[in-house]
Formats: structure tokens, sequence, C-alpha cells
């Protein structure tokens, strides 16, 4: 008699440890299927340093075809950014920068963040295809894209900065 409920209790912490084991493997499922599809194409976007970009700027020679923005004070911006026209930003925080003669202007009175330089970069997709340009004394932002050919491009200033 006693064996049976040895039995018994064994198949009981079996069925347990099973289920806990196929539990936990679904869990790690829906997590790898979370990490995976937020890093598919067409998603997010980094921004990459790139020092081409300043020579570019530096030069005069940045492209007349994208559109550029700016975000922060008009007099003192947090980051200027030029967007592929392809693309339409999709965000309250950016300014369009109307006139080609002031995108130089805003990119050299960039905010100063702790004694640190412009980062010059480009705007990749998850594909490593420039979709625009990147000035800031911050490194980097979240660019994501949204349903058709809009992005949203997050403001890098954060409040806790000593700027």
């Amino acid at each position: 008699m006693e064996k049976s409920y040895e039995i018994n209790w064994l198949k009981q912490k079996g069925d347990i440890i099973g289920t806990t084991i196929l539990f936990s493997m679904g869990l790690l499922t829906m997590l790898f299927l979370q990490v995976a599809v937020a890093g598919s194409p067409g998603e997010c976007a980094v921004t990459h340093a790139d020092p081409a970009v300043e020579s570019l700027f530096k030069q005069n020679q940045l492209s007349t075809e994208y559109n550029y923005y700016y975000t922060g004070r008009s007099q003192i911006p947090y980051a200027v950014i030029g967007i592929d026209p392809k693309y339409t930003l999709n965000s309250k925080f950016w300014y369009k920068i109307e006139s080609k003669n002031k995108i130089s202007k805003k990119i050299n009175n960039l905010m100063p963040i702790k004694g640190d330089r412009v980062t010059y970069g480009r705007i990749l997709d998850s594909d490593g295809n420039q979709i625009g340009l990147w000035f800031s004394e911050y490194r980097s932002t979240i660019v994501r894209f949204e349903s058709g050919n809009e992005i949203t491009v997050f403001s890098p200033y954060q409040p806790n900065d000593n700027a």
C-alpha cells in the first residue's frame, strides 16, 4: 500500500514539474518572439556617428533634398535632424527648419551638454539603410517607424542632464 502511495506521489510531482517546465518554455518562447518582433525591419532605427557627416556639414554639402527639423529652443536646439522626404515626421516636439540657410546656424548653436562635442551621424533603419542625418551633443535617440512611411523621432533631451 505504501509503494502505490509513493508512486502516486511521484506521478503528481512529475506532473507538476512537467507542467512547470512547459509553462517556463512557453514564457521563454513568448519572450523570444517579443524580442524578435521588436528587432524586425521597419520598427526601429538607430543613430550612428559618422565622421563623413561632419565633413559634409563643414564643407556645406548636406543633402538639400532632406527635410530638416530641430528640437529644443529655437536659438539653442538640443538636436537637428535631416529626414529623407519619403518619410513623414510624426512628432510634436520637432520644428521644421524652413530656410536652408538656417540649418547650419541651428547645428552650430546646439545646446552644450556637459562639455560633450556634437555627434554628427546617420539615422539608419534596421537594415542599415540611411533614412536621415543626426546632429546633437546627445549621442542618440529613439526613432520608431509607424504605419506607412511615418516615423517618430523622440527628443533626446533628458530633464536630469546638466545643460
